[in-house]
């Protein structure tokens, strides 16, 4: 249940992000939170043994960079569709 909650957000995150950039009007403070999600959970399993999520740490740094900084959209896509893919990944486990 626990992973259908976090692939939920994952999925939900990558929304906000792509949202974010094509329609600049998403308030940053979901962004915000999605970038404390993203780095808490990412330490929380990387903790545990699980490598992987140390891509979650750094799709929360880049979320983090596109609130400063213009991102190219490759950049907005990649991350975006890591963080979906990643979410289904944990809906059908």
């Amino acid at each position: 249940m626990i992973l259908k909650i976090l692939g939920t957000l994952d999925i939900l995150a990558a929304f906000f992000l792509w949202a974010s950039h094509m329609f600049p009007i998403i308030p940053q403070q979901i962004l915000i939170f999605a970038v404390f999600y993203l780095i808490i959970k990412g330490v929380m399993f990387l903790s545990l043994g699980n490598f992987i999520s140390a891509l979650d740490i750094i799709s929360g740094i880049i979320i983090y960079f596109s609130l400063i900084y213009s991102l190219p959209g490759f950049v907005i896509f990649l991350v975006a569709v890591f963080l979906i893919q990643k979410g289904i990944i944990s809906w059908i486990s």
